[in-house]
């Protein structure tokens, strides 16, 4: 993600077309350098725009200035979500889900070589149905959580942490 102006970028969804309908298939983000202001969503923004495969997001370099959100902003992913952060800096959260939208299958995250503030395995205000895995390597993480903020996760949860700095597990 990049913007041709130099101008930062608002906000990253898949798909930012409310109620039209579901995304048939996988998406992928890609950032790998540019600004975003707002938050990162693998998945779409609003109840009915869904996703009916998985969601990815990697990033490799580039400045968020919200939030990270593997899944979608009240609108679900019906299988996956994945997020890698390798570069770059997020001055918000990284969440493994979405954002008052489920994930149904399971949802991964992996955090290395950079220095981030709060990390959640699954989502904010958002169940994941599966299971949870968190990789962190060679990063420091001020609050790391497993699970999800202010809700369930049906799955179990894996952490491997190699080489990192986490004050509060």
């Amino acid at each position: 993600v990049n913007s041709s102006n130099g101008k930062p970028i608002i906000e990253v969804y898949t798909s930012i077309i409310e109620k039209l309908g579901l995304i048939d298939g996988n998406t992928n983000i890609k950032i790998s350098g540019g600004i975003v202001d707002g938050n990162v969503f693998g998945g779409s923004n609003g109840e009915v725009a869904s996703i009916t495969g998985s969601s990815n997001i990697s990033i490799t370099g580039g400045t968020i200035n919200k939030s990270v959100y593997g899944g979608g902003n009240k609108a679900y992913v019906s299988i996956d979500s994945t997020v890698s952060v390798t570069g770059g800096t997020v001055k918000g959260t990284v969440f493994g889900g979405g954002n008052e939208a489920a994930v149904k299958g399971n949802s991964s995250v992996t955090i290395e070589n950079v220095t981030l503030k709060d990390v959640y395995g699954a989502g904010n205000l958002a169940v994941v149905e599966g299971d949870i895995l968190v990789n962190v390597s060679n990063a420091t993480i001020s609050n790391m959580y497993a699970g999800a903020n202010q809700a369930d996760i049906n799955g179990d949860v894996v952490i491997y942490i190699d080489k990192s700095t986490l004050p509060n597990i």
